[in-house]
């Protein structure tokens, strides 16, 4: 037998569910700096194979609105904004995007909070889909709302098929839903004056929303350090047919603070929570791990779920060891992917900036919550970008691909967007 007879031809490796996809960056990751210290991308949508990605441009005092624009391989959309990019001031403090959407002609909806953090208001703005501020919406494109005067924000948003825009979020010591009308007007039509104002308990915070089926609202969040989930009306009031009086607050076991950051709706009707719970260990620290939470319809904790309808995940918070969190998940048929961040510092679950930890994912089996271990070979996937602070904060979702992104600690002293896309099909 000749040597060239012996010559067997490669074949290639098909890439498994959690590996990195190399047509997007080359790698599978991308990284954007703004030309500003601190850069972290907070909401991420599809447009057709485009990536839109929203996020805070700057430091958290003075920060603006930053959208960027991918192709379907990572490189900048060169057509929107200048090289891909727009940066948009707002107002002399801190501007902070929180969520996207997109309306049925593909303009674009950012919804999140103006004039700083601790003391502004919830804002919309509108973009056409070059990345031009659309002055067509609210007032020069976008609407400003003061609800309670101090610490107003939109966290979430959805967009109806009507394109009307629904968000929720913070309203000083209180939690609101607002509803918009495509033009960026108050639905005069919902709750009172286009605003539904809720007091859960101490220290309520809406975080995100979710549209169900038949047009109800599933908001989550945190109240009295418990998960928080309330489901409204399409007109606003209170779905009563939901827990008590339209809501439900689930505590974890030996829990001192439970976020829940992100809600998904499933086929059969009922209601997925993902976030974090945590607790102190007996010599003081905090760690937190992931949490999810699977409701009913009518608002019980789904049996069949986990361990009496919750679900805890340690990655890498063992013996204090770190912090753990979820900030976002998506649904792809009965697969639940969560990402958010993991080998955080103690106790810090809600930073302004990546510290120490990676992007972190897993996913799940969505009707009994086992880890599905054809995903990255145990259910867990972990991203290093930089070796320094990386951390995940929102995820979508198309085809057979998950899109996540973030912020990565780059040269210092600043952070920039980061992204990562991991082939997701079974």
């Amino acid at each position: 037998m000749s040597a060239a007879a012996l010559v067997i031809p490669a074949v290639p490796v098909q890439a498994a569910p959690g590996d990195l996809d190399t047509s997007f960056g080359g790698d599978g990751k991308v990284t954007t700096p703004f030309g500003a210290n601190f850069s972290v991308a907070n909401a991420v949508a599809y447009s057709g194979d485009k990536v839109i990605v929203a996020g805070r441009v700057g430091d958290a005092i003075t920060g603006d609105f930053g959208l960027a624009r991918y192709n379907a391989d990572g490189s900048p959309d060169t057509g929107f904004g200048t090289g891909g990019l727009v940066t948009m001031n707002f107002s002399p403090l801190s501007d902070v995007p929180r969520d996207i959407g997109l309306q049925s002609d593909g303009r674009i909806i950012v919804g999140g909070l103006t004039n700083s953090e601790p003391a502004g208001d919830a804002i919309v703005a509108r973009y056409t889909t070059d990345g031009t501020l659309d002055t067509t919406f609210g007032t020069g494109g976008t609407t400003v709302i003061d609800i309670s005067g101090v610490g107003d924000a939109i966290r979430g948003l959805v967009v109806e098929p009507d394109d009307q825009i629904v968000g929720s979020g913070p309203a000083g010591a209180d939690s609101a839903l607002m509803r918009l009308n495509a033009d960026g007007t108050l639905d005069t039509s919902f709750g009172s004056d286009g605003i539904v104002r809720t007091s859960a308990g101490i220290g309520d915070h809406f975080f995100n929303i979710a549209r169900d089926a038949d047009g109800r609202y599933v908001v989550v969040g945190t109240v009295d350090g418990d998960f928080l989930v309330s489901r409204y009306k399409t007109d606003g009031t209170p779905d009563t047919a939901f827990g008590d009086d339209g809501r439900v607050i689930t505590p974890f076991e030996t829990a001192e603070s439970d976020l829940a950051m992100d809600v998904v709706v499933r086929d059969n009707g009922n209601i997925i929570a993902v976030g974090e719970t945590g607790a102190v260990d007996d010599i003081g620290i905090t760690t937190t791990r992931f949490a999810l939470a699977q409701y009913t319809s009518d608002g019980g904790l789904a049996p069949g779920f986990g361990s009496g309808g919750t679900v805890t995940t340690d990655i890498t918070s063992t013996l204090g060891a770190a912090a753990d969190g979820i900030r976002g998940a998506v649904l792809q048929s009965d697969r639940l992917t969560v990402a958010g961040f993991c080998g955080e510092s103690h106790g810090i679950t809600n930073f302004l900036e990546p510290v120490v930890g990676d992007f972190c994912l897993a996913r799940y089996d969505a009707g009994d919550g086992s880890l599905d271990t054809a995903f990255g070979g145990d259910g867990t996937v972990i991203t290093d970008f930089t070796g320094k602070g990386d951390g995940a904060r929102a995820i979508a979702s198309k085809g057979g691909k998950v899109t996540v992104v973030g912020g990565a600690e780059g040269p210092p002293p600043g952070v920039d967007f980061a992204l990562a896309r991991y082939m997701s099909a079974p």
